[in-house]
């Protein structure tokens, strides 16, 4: 069962102006449910939590957009 985020419209008209998306905030509130849910077909979920997304960032920000 899968509960609405209030923050789901907001992120929506966000992403049709910016082409990533930052979502941060407290752990186990549904972040990535919410994303997964409403993402459009083009879009990728990259998370700093992997070791070798997060090096690339530092490393080649260009390359790693």
């Amino acid at each position: 069962m899968y509960i609405q985020r209030h923050l789901e419209n907001q992120i929506l008209n966000a992403s049709r102006y910016y082409p990533v998306i930052m979502v941060c905030g407290q752990r186990q509130v549904g972040k990535l449910t919410m994303l997964n849910h409403i993402k459009e077909p083009d879009r990728r979920y990259v998370t700093l939590d992997d070791g070798n997304a997060r090096r690339l960032a530092i490393q080649d920000p260009a390359l790693f957009f």
